[in-house]
């Protein structure tokens, strides 16, 4: 009876070394990404769910593996007992992907879910965080930096390139963490006529 065997099948439960490769091939994981994603049935079962929100595989292994670890450890928590769903996870990383936040946005975005339990999407709007490159703003800020610091200035034009992660480091920082570190490069460059 096909009933039956469909039963049967549902029943069954797929062994971690299988999930493994499955989960290695489905999502074109490292060996160490499918390793560290299967190693607890809940991350692998966790990881999962958020892929069927559509984002990107293999960043979302990364960020699991990295920054989503080292967040709960500083907090001491389990990411099974954390407000991180992976429908807040899947979000996340959906905004990353797309481009609407970037990496330092993305990771204040986690610290806050981690801290107020509340959805990506409501945290941006409510804590003012923008992932948008406002290049208007973001000239005017470099200009501020730039006409600030007149010593950096004469440094990178004597050749000194780590004047410009300096400056850049203040870009970034007078925009409270919300400027895109390639784009404050690229019109940083532009401003200071390098190329």
């Amino acid at each position: 009876d096909e009933l039956f065997i469909q039963g049967v099948n549902d029943a069954m439960i797929e062994l971690p070394g299988i999930r493994k490769q499955r989960i290695k091939k489905s999502y074109v994981l490292t060996e160490e990404l499918a390793d560290f994603i299967t190693e607890e049935k809940f991350r692998a079962d966790f990881y999962e769910s958020a892929m069927t929100e559509e984002v990107d595989a293999v960043t979302a292994a990364k960020w699991l593996k990295g920054e989503i670890v080292k967040q709960l450890g500083r907090r001491n928590i389990e990411l099974s007992a954390s407000p991180l769903s992976p429908v807040r996870f899947a979000g996340l990383m959906k905004m990353l992907t797309d481009g609407i936040i970037h990496a330092n946005i993305a990771r204040q975005l986690l610290e806050l879910i981690l801290d107020q339990d509340e959805d990506p999407e409501i945290l941006l709007k409510k804590e003012g965080l923008t992932g948008s490159d406002d290049n208007a703003e973001l000239a005017k800020i470099i200009d501020l930096v730039v006409s600030n610091n007149p010593d950096a200035v004469i440094q990178i034009q004597e050749g000194n390139t780590r004047a410009v992660g300096f400056l850049m480091g203040q870009v970034i920082k007078a925009s409270h963490g919300s400027a895109d570190p390639k784009s404050v490069k690229v019109l940083l460059m532009d401003k200071l006529g390098i190329n």
